[in-house]
């Protein structure tokens, strides 16, 4: 059972509470002291008849006026028939479905190596294959070598290497079979 105040938390009054227990600020806002120390902010709302306690985070990482804004957005979105902790929860379950087919993607680093393996028997030079391992370690593989790679990423980049390889093939300096479907 909340312990009654007779007003508002205040900043000061929230900052200084050190007493386990749960605090009413009003608007079925509470703050919840555990240990003396460990402080959490919770709202306390009805969903199709049932109680249920949502958190809305730690103090002081989230202030009195923060706890308070995000309890009245919490209401004003039940009251307009939406519940933000499903909302929360299927963005959550969204970005992780993201990440996972991130995952399937090999990085810029690993298509890098790819490429340089496969072109490798072609150059004439061994000096070749150091030189673009050398240029891509240096400038691109901190910039771009975590990052998944494929054409959809930087189309830019990916414009000007096609740019590039087209020259060479009109001048005759690369035959276009070379590189094959890579661009």
């Amino acid at each position: 059972m909340p312990i009654k105040l007779k007003a508002a938390l205040s900043a000061r009054r929230v900052q200084t509470l050190n007493k386990p227990g749960s605090y009413a600020d009003g608007g079925w806002l509470e703050l919840i002291v555990r240990d003396g120390c460990r402080k959490t902010w919770t709202l306390r709302v009805m969903v199709d008849g049932k109680r249920i306690v949502r958190g809305l985070g730690p103090y002081p990482q989230v202030s009195l006026a923060d706890a308070r804004a995000l309890a009245v957005e919490y209401r004003e979105a039940l009251l307009a028939g939406r519940d933000p902790s499903i909302e929360a929860k299927a963005e959550r379950e969204a970005e992780k479905a993201m990440k996972e087919a991130e995952a399937d993607i090999p990085t810029f680093g690993q298509m890098a190596s790819e490429v340089i393996a496969t072109r490798r028997p072609v150059w004439s030079n061994p000096k070749h294959a150091a030189q673009w391992e050398s240029t891509l370690t240096t400038y691109a593989f901190p910039v771009m070598g975590s990052k998944p790679g494929g054409l959809d990423h930087d189309r830019r980049r990916v414009g000007r290497a096609e740019a590039n390889l087209d020259l060479e093939t009109r001048d005759g300096y690369q035959d276009q079979a070379t590189y094959g479907d890579h661009f």
